[in-house]
């Protein structure tokens, strides 16, 4: 749901799980949740920007 724990996201993506444990994890969110504009628990900008990049990234890898 909306409930995702962006901060533990991108802690895993940091970690050594690889994609396919963060996949199951369902840590994958649907494509077009990631081009909508919602606030994500009043992290600082800089972070904001790095949650937008590690979910890039890892839908991109799932993709492949």
């Amino acid at each position: 749901g909306n409930n995702i724990d962006y901060r533990r996201m991108a802690a895993m993506f940091d970690s050594t799980l690889s994609i396919q444990d963060q996949i199951q994890l369902n840590y994958v969110t649907k494509r077009e949740e990631l081009y909508k504009a919602r606030a994500v628990n009043k992290l600082c900008e800089s972070d904001e920007v790095r949650v937008k990049e590690i979910l890039c990234k890892i839908v991109n890898r799932a993709d492949r």
